[in-house]
């Protein structure tokens, strides 16, 4: 990792979406969004859900080639994580109408089920929520948010490629005071597991130094090899405060990437559940999946929803959905058009239902809902009296 100068601050903070405001799809994930293997274009299941609910995607009005479509094929959530990091500065989520997440089945196809790859997984997950939902991205060098004692080093992309400055320490004492907003935030930090000793301790400075939490930084951080990810997240009781976080024990290396306050009103995020696949072993690249492993990792999205609200669930293994026997392409991984249809009436009726939920639990628009559930939550309410929820044509 290359040092560089930190002379002048790195601010990238974003406007919060207005009501109204811009009708974008954003996509992160592996090859079923990055689209792969079909000759019409217009069939890939994010086009598809975007063409029928009036989305821009996958180019912005104003940007360059495919910037809304930032999935990657080959990627492992880790990836995509990283990867959405390292994206200051293209158009933000914030100010989208729906953002598609689809990036675990590399992941459960990698190894399997095992403890490790799942705890990255879980991490990574948190992490691009935090990203996805931030309002602002305030980085290490500004000295109003951020004071560091002790031997951090300034270091180029610690974690990821193109993720602005990150300072990095390995000394046992070393500590970063943060200064959090009165609103919910999240600080991303990055470590790897070589060494099980290596411990974070957080103190709050706003409360006489009183300590609010400890933990080990390989119970985030598992992989012995790669950077992984982190997001750290306030307590209720420490917003606005002052927080120290110390590299208490160990020597394993910690880094320091960004504040990332959260919007009160997000996006809605599309989480959609990985489908089984006819033959796993297809695959020489990830040969080691199953549908069981498919399901403990799609069970971290359900475990997701319930910190992120404006998650919804799209689960294309329910009945009536997704057939593994009939919609792969030859290379028995990725969709075919009949796939790509199915995983699009997945995430339509996965909207449907949200949007029928609002209706029947609120007497009006929630506050707190983005510019898309709003227009479904009309949708719903014209729809309200009736036994079959409302649709959008694919």
């Amino acid at each position: 990792m290359r040092s560089r100068s930190t002379s002048e601050p790195v601010r990238s903070d974003h406007p919060s979406p207005q009501p109204g405001g811009t009708r974008e799809l954003i996509t992160y994930g592996h090859s079923f969004l990055a689209e792969q293997g079909l000759p019409d274009r217009s069939t890939y299941y994010a086009r598809l859900v975007a063409a029928s609910l009036g989305l821009t995607y996958p180019t912005s009005s104003a940007g360059r080639a495919d910037d809304l479509k930032r999935a990657v094929g080959g990627s492992l959530i880790r990836d995509t994580a990283v990867r959405a990091l390292g994206s200051a500065m293209l158009p933000h989520p914030g100010g989208a109408a729906l953002v598609i997440i689809q990036g675990l089945i590399n992941s459960a196809r990698l190894n399997g089920a095992s403890p490790a790859d799942l705890a990255t997984a879980r991490t990574s997950l948190r992490t691009l929520m935090a990203v996805v939902n931030s309002a602002s991205r305030r980085e290490v060098n500004e000295t109003e948010t951020f004071t560091f004692t002790g031997s951090w080093l300034a270091t180029e992309a610690a974690p990821a490629k193109n993720a602005g400055v990150w300072r990095q320490t390995f000394r046992s004492g070393d500590c970063v005071d943060v200064t959090f907003p009165p609103g919910d935030a999240y600080l991303v930090f990055a470590g790897t597991n070589n060494t099980s000793t290596s411990r974070v301790a957080v103190t709050d400075l706003s409360s006489a130094g009183a300590a609010i939490d400890a933990f080990p930084l390989g119970d985030h951080c598992v992989s012995s090899t790669a950077w992984t990810p982190c997001a750290y997240r306030a307590p209720l009781t420490a917003r606005g405060h002052r927080l120290r976080f110390t590299h208490a024990t160990g020597t394993g290396p910690l880094a320091v990437g960004a504040l990332v306050p959260q919007l009160f009103a997000p996006s809605t995020v599309l989480m959609m559940k990985e489908p089984y696949l006819p033959d796993y072993a297809a695959s020489a690249m990830f040969p080691h999946g199953s549908d069981e492993a498919l399901d403990a990792f799609n069970a971290l999205i359900d475990d997701l929803a319930i910190e992120f609200p404006n998650v919804i669930v799209a689960d294309p293994n329910q009945p009536g959905y997704w057939n593994k026997l009939l919609h792969t392409q030859p290379d028995q991984v990725h969709p075919n058009e009949a796939g790509n249809a199915a995983l699009a009436r997945t995430a339509l009726d996965a909207l449907n239902r949200r949007a029928r939920s609002a209706v029947c639990n609120s007497v009006g628009r929630p506050e707190s809902s983005s510019p898309l559930e709003a227009a479904y939550f009309v949708c719903a309410c014209a729809c309200a009296n009736s036994e079959s929820p409302p649709t959008v044509p694919i």
